[in-house]
């Protein structure tokens, strides 16, 4: 049986970026993903400010491979109404899953990790470090990452799965460029189109991605809204295929992981409540993930690594419960109202957005900003929204 030191199932941007700094390190390390790459997946494919600093921070080098269009615009809708356009701000970036994730893989591939796709995990032991993959092998290692997204099997054999009451829901569709939006070089955020939740246009080489996420039990038919969505938007449904997927809604794990098991990225429920950001959370977590196994190698005791992972992981946990609250300053049906009308009334209001989305500044500090620019709204208005 072949034996690793680590052995990360989920080759995404969390599981690449812990193997890479494993490997780097000098670690044996298996990286193990059940689709072939480059394999797509449901993903706008914004890359922030955030994960362009959270990259840099792991990868160093390479992030002009991780792109393939950049703006400094932003524009914001509320329903089929543009409310503001923010130009030559923040840089934000465009990218393929293909290929942003075939590149980290890559990466750490590069680092010395034996990168094993095209195979999923059918079970796996925690306690022997075992783990029997889909096409019959059995590998074994000292340490167990799992970076295999909300549904996460690793979560499932810990009893560590995200609650579904909490979960979002997430449709797009990759569509070609025609019409009214043959030429958009900038993204567009549209509050108004989804019961807590947002749409999204982002525009890619040479296509568009075009998608809408929301709360699984405040909306009914994504499909239609999807449909509506694109009507609004695009002018049409398009005769291509939309794609769905689960993404966690706040409902972070307070503990992720057990022993020499640690959990990272959406498998530990890492996505932002109010932005969507997923990427930069799931890289961060990985390089906090890899750091406490280095620390537990060094003294010789597997089962100490979650200890050292939960003294970074309550970092982004903190960050994490703060959004969760200020989500409802910005998604019921009230609040948002009086969102909208502060993205429409104060450009300092969207920078602040903007910056808050590049982590530039936290979610404390922005929620004290809006609600004091709220306040002000409705002791101006006599209180109406």
């Amino acid at each position: 049986m072949p034996s690793f030191d680590v052995v990360v199932i989920g080759a995404g941007p969390g599981g690449s970026a812990a193997a890479y700094i494993l490997a780097d390190a000098g670690l044996r390390v298996a990286l193990i993903d059940r689709a072939r790459f480059p394999r797509d997946k449901l993903c706008g494919g914004w890359l922030s400010q955030r994960s362009q600093k959270t990259y840099r921070s792991i990868f160093k080098n390479g992030w002009e491979h991780c792109y393939e269009l950049t703006s400094p615009d932003i524009s914001f809708y509320y329903k089929d109404q543009k409310i503001r356009e923010l130009r030559r701000y923040r840089s934000h970036y465009f990218t393929r899953r293909s290929r942003f994730d075939t590149h980290l893989a890559k990466m750490s591939q590069d680092k010395g990790a034996l990168f094993l796709d095209g195979t999923g995990v059918e079970r796996l032991n925690p306690d022997s470090g075992r783990v029997r993959l889909a096409n019959g092998d059995e590998i074994r290692g000292d340490f167990i990452i799992g970076a295999d997204g909300v549904s996460s099997a690793v979560a499932r054999t810990l009893g560590l799965s995200i609650r579904k009451k909490h979960l979002a829901v997430g449709l797009e569709m990759e569509v070609p460029r025609k019409g009214r939006l043959k030429n958009l070089e900038s993204p567009q955020i549209h509050f108004g189109v989804v019961r807590w939740g947002y749409g999204w246009v982002i525009p890619k080489s040479d296509t568009l991605t075009i998608g809408i996420a929301g709360l699984a039990r405040a909306n009914r038919n994504f499909k239609d809204g999807l449909f509506e969505f694109l009507k609004q938007t695009y002018g049409k449904i398009p005769d291509v295929g939309w794609r769905g997927h689960p993404i966690p809604y706040g409902d972070f794990l307070t503990k992720p992981g057990k022993g020499n098991c640690l959990l990272i990225g959406d498998a530990a429920g890492l996505v932002d409540p109010v932005t969507g950001e997923g990427i930069s959370f799931a890289m961060q977590s990985g390089s906090f993930a890899a750091q406490a196994i280095l620390e537990a190698d060094r003294m010789g005791n597997p089962a100490k690594a979650i200890g050292f992972y939960q003294t970074g992981y309550d970092e982004m946990a903190r960050l994490f419960s703060q959004a969760r609250k200020m989500r409802y300053m910005v998604f019921p049906a009230v609040s948002e109202k009086l969102f909208v009308k502060a993205l429409l009334r104060s450009e300092s209001v969207v920078r602040k957005f903007v910056d808050l989305m590049a982590g530039e500044i936290g979610y404390g500090a922005y929620a004290g900003f809006l609600a004091g620019k709220i306040g002000r709204y409705l002791i101006r208005f006599g209180g109406q929204p």
